[in-house]
């Protein structure tokens, strides 16, 4: 150990005790203490939490959460939530919160992709004296079910154009769950698709061919799947051309 004496060991005391003493007045200007948590993000709106973890669920399978929001504060809160994915639903039971009272957060996640690892966000916003967003973490687990699975790859289709023709571009549609998949409707809009109807038991696959159709003046086009799957409905895959 090398012991500091005389001029040196000042400079280093004084240098130290400055970095304290910024970072202490950093802490204040924020609102928030160095170095805390928790779910106020500084401001008058606490959450009692701000993570969920539902565990393992079955593809399909929907679960629901209830989280406590209070007010804090001496002023009424408008309060909003809203989360990063379709598959996972808020709905708060009031939007104004006055001081001192609580309102219930209403989370509910559907499991619709087959995941080992699922992390998904809320995003818990308080208009009122000064904006405030509250972050929270939802966590879990979907597996796979009895029911069929219609899992289509790529999300989207390229048709490239080859000398004077253009390449059909290849669907890979796949059934990931346990039952029978029943393909009963393959729609082009602006393509044609072979096949157009077909059934998958489990882990089995197949390519979709889809060629341009010559009489074709709209926009866009695509391609739907109708399927068994209980969970995803009708399935819209895009089309781009490229020449």
């Amino acid at each position: 150990m090398v012991a500091w004496r005389g001029p040196a060991a000042a400079l280093a005391l004084a240098a130290c005790c400055a970095v304290a003493a910024s970072c202490s007045s950093t802490a204040k200007r924020s609102g928030v203490p160095a170095g805390s948590g928790g779910g106020d993000a500084g401001g008058p709106l606490t959450v009692e939490t701000t993570t969920w973890s539902f565990g393992s669920i079955e593809r399909g399978e929907t679960v629901t959460h209830t989280i406590r929001l209070t007010n804090k504060g001496e002023e009424p809160l408008a309060v909003s939530a809203h989360s990063s994915c379709g598959c996972l639903t808020t709905g708060l039971d009031r939007e104004v919160l006055p001081p001192g009272e609580t309102a219930e957060l209403r989370l509910s996640f559907t499991g619709e992709t087959i995941a080992e690892k699922v992390t998904k966000t809320v995003y818990v916003d308080a208009s009122g004296p000064a904006a405030q967003r509250i972050v929270l973490t939802v966590t879990g687990e979907v597996t796979r079910s009895d029911a069929p699975y219609l899992y289509t790859t790529p999300s989207m289709l390229l048709v490239e154009k080859k000398v004077d023709a253009y390449e059909p571009a290849r669907l890979r549609v796949a059934n990931r769950g346990g039952g029978e998949l029943e393909v009963t409707e393959v729609r082009c809009f602006g393509c044609v698709a072979s096949p157009g109807r077909f059934t998958l038991g489990a882990d089995e696959e197949v390519e979709i061919e889809i060629g341009l159709a010559e009489a074709w003046t709209g926009r866009e086009r695509w391609l739907e799947i109708d399927s068994n799957d209980p969970v995803g409905g009708t399935r819209k895959v895009p089309l781009v051309v490229a020449d």
